[in-house]
């Protein structure tokens, strides 16, 4: 204390502010959450105040992945499933892949109150089965923010997006409800094998289970099950007939199965193409980072293949094609984009397993082949004839109508109030959402309230 001046040693001597350091050091022992990491704390971003007076109850939702920009099918489920929660409650939302977002990515978000950024997850690219997948991304990082942000809010139920973010809540047995979001199910048709046993010990321990396939709810074994499907979001201009001869493929090559399945149509299909039809084009939506990818594969250097590597809206490129390719040998879950071709107005040539989830719908404009050696004859068919194509493309929207957003959504909220009890306070009357910019606070010097409140 010497270096101080006689007159503050003495303020900083007394009783008072001995019993001030004493309960501070308490109150820091007795914390309910001891090992926080403040870097983590302050990386967030507020869009819109929280309803006044706890009039509305809170979501949690928690994705291993990038959600905004929505530019990937998983991420577009996620999204568009957050914006119509966000009707009816406050959607907080903890998602991994900090580094991924920036401002100009968050601007896109609709629906969620505040954006909480984690990360710390360790990759390894060897291992590559579902076990250690699972738990490298329910890494405890995630865990303790969650945990963290359900302390603060108090929400009425946690979402978990992804089979892989499933450890999160185990062993404990969570306070509130727990909803897990699969997007994929990967268990077998028999079950036995260790995998199958480790994820279906994780998904028992949820309050309720959603898939977004039939295929896929009937490989799991829980007695609150329910299927909300993918969907898509209604184009509120006139439907425009398809010219042309380029065909689409929207598929990031972070997923596995689309890179390998538009190299195997591009070794294998393309190449006739180019002979049997003058002008043709293949447009690929690869994500980024696929440039680099492509640079190493001789099939992606043929006439006419245009890759863009940036993530990209959809709309603008079905605009532009003649048709749309869904090439994945295997797959789980439904692919987004299928299902957004369709609504669109153009013709989706699928194998049977990249049409899993939409088979039943019967839509003419779902053309699908075993396998992807047999894409040739159907799309050469309908680059040729424009009469045929504009016959079976135009959307049936009586027929597609339970596959927007919207219905999906409200079918979402009802399982919720059927499962949970929640009485939506405002379900009428939709909260819109506000078209303000989002407001940037991650590593502020400003302490967040939440923080104060805990």
């Amino acid at each position: 204390r010497s270096g101080f001046d006689p007159r503050t040693q003495r303020e900083l001597t007394t009783i008072r502010q001995a019993a001030s350091l004493f309960n501070s050091m308490l109150a820091a022992a007795r914390a309910p959450m001891a090992g926080i990491d403040l870097h983590r704390v302050c990386g967030k971003y507020y869009l819109q105040p929280p309803c006044p007076g706890g009039e509305r109850v809170k979501a949690l939702v928690v994705s291993p992945f990038a959600v905004y920009p929505p530019t990937h099918g998983s991420a577009r489920r996620t999204a568009s499933l957050i914006e119509q929660l966000s009707s009816v409650a406050d959607v907080i939302l903890l998602s991994d892949e900090e580094s991924a977002y920036g401002i100009e990515q968050v601007r896109s978000a609709r629906g969620p109150i505040s954006i909480h950024l984690a990360g710390g997850r360790q990759e390894d690219g060897s291992a590559s089965d579902r076990i250690s997948r699972i738990r490298s991304h329910s890494h405890n990082s995630l865990r303790m923010e969650m945990e963290r942000l359900a302390r603060v809010h108090k929400p009425a139920f946690i979402q978990i997006e992804h089979m892989e973010l499933a450890a999160l809540t185990f062993p404990r047995k969570p306070e509130v409800p727990h909803v897990l979001d699969l997007h994929d199910v990967h268990l077998s048709e028999q079950g036995c094998t260790p995998a199958d046993r480790f994820e279906q010990r994780l998904i028992g321990h949820y309050d309720a289970v959603v898939t977004c396939s039939e295929e896929d709810a009937r490989l799991v074994d829980h007695a609150r099950i329910a299927v909300l499907p993918n969907g898509f979001t209604p184009h509120f201009t006139q439907y425009r007939r398809s010219r042309g001869r380029a065909m689409l493929f929207a598929g990031p090559f972070r997923y596995k199965p689309n890179l390998d399945g538009i190299v195997c149509f591009l070794n294998n299909v393309y190449p006739r193409l180019i002979e049997d039809v003058a002008g043709v084009e293949l447009i690929i939506l690869g994500g980024n980072g696929a440039r680099d990818i492509a640079s190493r594969q001789a099939c992606f250097a043929q006439p006419g293949v245009v890759l863009i590597d940036r993530p990209v809206e959809i709309g603008p490129w079905l605009e532009r094609c003649a048709l749309t390719l869904n090439p994945l040998a295997e797959t789980r879950g439904s692919c987004v984009k299928v299902i957004e071709s369709i609504a669109f107005g153009r013709v989706c040539v699928s194998t049977d397993a990249g049409a899993r989830g939409f088979r039943t719908l019967n839509a003419r404009s779902l053309v699908t082949v075993p396998g992807i050696q047999d894409f040739h004859l159907p799309v050469r068919r309908l680059l040729l004839n424009d009469e045929l194509r504009a016959r079976i493309e135009q959307p049936d929207h009586r027929r597609l109508s339970h596959l927007t957003w919207e219905s999906i959504g409200r079918r979402q909220l009802d399982l919720y109030r059927e499962w949970f009890g929640l009485g939506w306070p405002g379900f009428e009357s939709p909260r819109p959402h506000s078209g303000g910019a989002p407001v940037p606070s991650p590593h502020s010097r400003r302490i967040a309230a939440e923080t104060l409140r805990e």
